[in-house]
């Protein structure tokens, strides 16, 4: 009984019955498309153990080729019955298949492989910040609010800065803006100024208020700016111990600034309601753009906007290096009157902000017009943004404080001889600039322009004056 058990036993083995031989094809079919599956994956999965980045596009086509073989696998093997049948695929397709799958697949990975790897070109990309010093406890918030973008790396660290760039590769998405105040013995119209800037600024937009305190005696960190104020308020503050004037002030300030914008108003100012909708809006669209409010009057005994709003934002750029106040249909603006504007922190770095050999006040409104205009941007009217500001009208209330610093007409001569070019011949027409001469070292009265010359470097060489003639020939021609 024992021999013949092991016969009948042998018996089947040899002789399987109906479902046996079912389990052994399909046991064998699911084998054959696992082993067909790994051949298909084989070769990303390979240049990835190798370091050879395979591609997105490499798995894609292992995976597609993979859910094809299992739909294959599942439609031979329905209802199998254990009778032959004619399979869906030719044979010897297979093979044909795998090697068409890697000579795509071996492609991908030779041009992934030999790609020269680019660095990613996004407006909100940093450019390189100058080291800053840190400041006092006492004077620096504790937290700011938003986080800053970085802005993308400038086009002339990229090889090369393009002055007529397509406006769709200037485009950004700045989030935070940062508020500079330049104070110079403002005393409590420092104080109106922060409330009214962090009351008019939502809380994700205003990063930061930087007030230079520029020479006041006593500090403003000891009286209206204490530590509890500068806490409440989000106020960084960066002093100068001599004062250095308002251009000197503003160059610290727009240095230090860390929001993705930086915004410069006086310290005797009151921002309107969604003063920075245009300013977030327009500077988007354009990281070159400078963006300028309209300038309403404040009434500073109850630091609200005079008036019904308007205000004024553009000038025009005179002979005699000065500028007057006009008007037009359209909305760019040829001059800046000095001190109410904004700009991307990117460009600011980017044009070398204001010139460090001009001191206290007037003539960088020039030089910031022109190097803008000149260097590949430009500047437009900011529609429906007001910031009312005190204007000084004689009275005791509006009267300057400050002590004065350094020679007007010098600043508004540095800015002609810079970017005049053969036209600022026509400065010596007129007598107060004529009769100045230079020193007994040879150097001209108005100082060394090198700088001038960096940022012209850097910036593509600039276009001449007579570019900016005929930009605005409505005001200069017709």
């Amino acid at each position: 009984q024992r021999h013949l058990r092991r016969a009948c036993a042998c018996d089947r083995w040899r002789h399987p019955g109906p479902l046996r031989r079912l389990a052994m094809a399909k046991g064998g079919a699911i084998a054959a498309c696992g082993l067909r599956i790994a051949f298909l994956c084989a070769l990303p999965v390979g240049a990835s153990l190798l370091g050879f980045p395979p591609g997105a596009l490499s798995y894609v086509l292992s995976i597609m080729a993979s859910i094809a073989e299992v739909c294959l696998f599942v439609m031979r093997t329905r209802n199998y019955s254990g009778k032959r049948r004619h399979s869906i695929r030719p044979a010897g397709f297979f093979p044909l298949q795998l090697l068409g799958l890697y000579m795509v697949q071996v492609w991908l990975v030779m041009f992934l492989g030999s790609a020269p790897e680019v660095p990613a070109a996004s407006i909100s990309a940093p450019s390189p910040t100058p080291p800053v010093a840190e400041p006092d406890v006492a004077s620096a918030p504790q937290s700011l609010r938003g986080q800053s973008q970085p802005s993308t790396l400038s086009q002339a660290d990229q090889g090369g800065f393009d002055l007529d760039a397509p406006l769709s590769t200037l485009s950004w998405q700045p989030k935070t803006i940062s508020v500079v105040l330049p104070c110079a013995e403002e005393r409590e119209y420092a104080l109106k100024t922060v409330e009214s800037v962090f009351s008019s600024t939502p809380s994700d937009v205003l990063h930061e208020i930087v007030v230079v305190d520029d020479g006041s005696r006593p500090p403003l960190s000891e009286t209206v700016l204490g530590k509890e104020v500068c806490a409440k308020y989000r106020v960084r503050i960066e002093r100068h111990e001599q004062t250095r004037g308002l251009i000197g002030a503003k160059k610290t300030g727009g240095d230090v600034a860390t929001g993705d914008i930086v915004v410069f108003f006086d310290c005797h100012v009151a921002p309107q309601p969604n003063w920075h909708t245009d300013f977030l809006t327009l500077i988007s669209e354009n990281y070159r753009r400078m963006v300028v409010p309209h300038i309403t009057a404040l009434d500073v005994h109850t630091w609200t906007q005079m008036g019904g709003g308007g205000g004024l934002a553009k000038c025009y750029l005179t002979w005699d290096a000065d500028f007057k106040w006009v008007d037009s249909s359209d909305r760019y603006i040829p001059v800046i009157s000095g001190g109410l504007l904004g700009m991307s922190r990117r460009w600011w770095q980017e044009t070398g902000g204001y010139d460090v050999e001009m001191l206290g006040w007037g003539g960088e409104n020039l030089d910031q017009s022109l190097r803008v205009w000149l260097c590949g941007g430009e500047i437009v009217m900011a529609p429906k943004a007001e910031v009312a500001h005190m204007w000084r009208d004689g009275t005791k209330e509006t009267q300057a404080r400050y002590r004065h610093v350094g020679d007007t007409e010098r600043n508004r001569a540095r800015a002609v001889y810079a970017w005049y070019g053969d036209f600022a011949k026509k400065l010596q027409d007129y007598p107060h600039f004529a009769s100045r001469r230079a020193g007994s070292d040879g150097v001209p009265w108005y100082g060394d322009l090198s700088a001038f010359d960096v940022v012209r470097s850097s910036l593509g060489g600039c276009r001449p004056f007579a570019w900016f003639l005929h930009r605005f020939r409505d005001i200069y021609v017709d």
